[in-house]
């Protein structure tokens, strides 16, 4: 199969490859990881880089000290659908989101808000194994068995959902575009107000001031924004990708954070 054939599968272009590839040099065992997850064989990196042979391509990282023979092993690669190691200590749906868990969602946006292109500009950014990491889905409860089911996701609406690194991926996306897309300007206006008056206190050993907080955050949320929006398309874009970055860049694995958590700390609107 071709290279280009391939990363179609995936939403991802030879150009967004190459340009990965280039960016990632000064990390070839990420690289490498990353070649992995998606099945890409030497010969598949020769062709997107371009002008070099496969036997290149193996030289060039035991040049370095890799051996990248297991790029073409026989053996299933491991693909994007994969159960990541399982270590569970925690709920995907941790109890100080909870009261918005009927805003969290699986990302349905297409063409640059897809999984599949986000996921493609975000790894031209950071080292290619953190990423897979930052959405380990096997820290959660549940994850043991490949499913979380609703009894434990606790996500209304959402059937059984697999364990997988792509279902946390989308769970993250989709709820961080769909956050920045249902807010005007009048709901962030009440929102900052409440946030200026009682700012102190939500925080504090009184629960019902976030409570309050949570439950105004939860209504801004139920529509999308039709007049006024918060955010335009290119500005949420832009928050998307860095606010990606960010989190997988300084992502700590098996700190307890939840990527649900993660979703509600877009640059500039970071809710806790």
């Amino acid at each position: 199969m071709s290279a280009q054939s391939h990363l179609a599968n995936y939403g991802i272009t030879v150009t967004q490859a190459r340009d990965f590839i280039v960016s990632n040099l000064n990390d070839l065992t990420g690289l490498l990881a990353v070649c992995e997850v998606y099945g890409v064989t030497n010969s598949m990196l020769a062709e997107i880089y371009g002008g070099v042979s496969d036997a290149d391509v193996i030289a060039f990282f035991a040049a370095h000290g890799l051996d990248s023979g297991i790029l073409d092993s026989d053996d299933a690669p491991v693909t994007p659908d994969a159960p990541l190691i399982v270590s569970e200590f925690g709920d995907l749906l941790p109890d100080t989101i909870s009261g918005l868990a009927s805003v969290i969602r699986l990302n349905d946006h297409e063409g640059i808000f897809a999984n599949e292109s986000l996921r493609a500009e975000v790894m031209a950014l950071v080292p290619g194994d953190k990423y897979v990491t930052a959405f380990n889905p096997g820290l959660y409860n549940g994850a043991s068995d490949g499913v979380f089911t609703p009894q434990e996701h606790n996500l209304p609406g959402l059937d059984n959902l697999p364990a997988t690194w792509e279902t946390m991926e989308s769970l993250y996306y989709g709820t961080l575009i769909n956050t920045m897309k249902a807010i005007d300007n009048q709901e962030l206006a009440e929102l900052a107000a409440f946030v200026t008056q009682h700012g102190d206190k939500i925080g504090g050993t009184d629960n019902s001031f976030y409570d309050q907080f949570i439950g105004l955050f939860a209504d801004a949320l139920k529509d999308p924004a039709q007049t006024n929006p918060w955010l335009s398309d290119d500005e949420i874009y832009s928050i998307v990708l860095q606010s990606t970055e960010k989190y997988v860049d300084q992502y700590v694995e098996n700190s307890g954070d939840s990527v649900l958590y993660a979703a509600f700390q877009a640059d500039g609107f970071e809710l806790f």
